[in-house]
């Protein structure tokens, strides 16, 4: 009987220390990537405050995890979403943004509209809200990673290169902050 009570304890205190290695993990990547979030959203401010969020969150995910025995980097958050964001490449822009009505929104939501980027250079911008009118027409070209556009009316005419990112299954971001989801 002592014997079997030793072994329990052991096999306890064993998983225990397992479990505050894991939970410990867990604080650390939860508050890392909540702080992350938080500084897009909302600066400095949003970056403790999600920082502190997410250390919580991460480390009683860490701990049922280490409870479990389940490795850090298989989280069901992590399922969902990009933790790395990188550009993408001229071929996944032609292949994601070219041929295809494009809804686009500023960042600060005070501006939208539709543009159509044309697989033979040529480029439209119709319904938006833009001091320069509704619509313009222009031209696009790329360069590298990055997409090179050139309105006639905004930017008096003067190019714009930026690079995109994917943030969702039809929605991108370019370099200058523009949402852009595709139909």
């Amino acid at each position: 009987m002592m014997i079997r009570m030793t072994s329990v304890a052991l096999a306890f205190a064993t998983l225990c220390a397992v479990s505050m290695g894991a939970n410990a993990q867990g604080i650390v990547k939860g508050a890392q990537e909540g702080a992350t979030v938080g500084n897009k959203a909302a600066g400095a401010v949003g970056g403790a405050v999600g920082g502190a969020v997410g250390g919580v969150t991460g480390g009683v995910v860490g701990g049922v995890k280490g409870v479990l025995g389940i490795p850090q980097n298989t989280s069901s958050l992590q399922a969902g979403r990009t933790t790395k964001v990188s550009a993408l490449s001229g071929s996944s822009i032609r292949t994601g943004l070219l041929g295809k009505p494009l809804q686009w929104t500023s960042s600060d939501t005070t501006q939208s509209g539709t543009m159509v980027f044309y697989t033979d250079g040529t480029a439209a911008l119709t319904n938006s809200n833009l001091s320069t009118g509704p619509d313009d027409k222009g031209t696009w070209t790329m360069r590298g990673n990055r997409l090179c556009v050139t309105w006639e009316k905004l930017r008096a005419g003067q190019e714009n290169c930026s690079t995109w990112t994917r943030v969702g299954p039809k929605t991108f971001r370019d370099s200058d902050g523009f949402d852009v989801t595709t139909r």
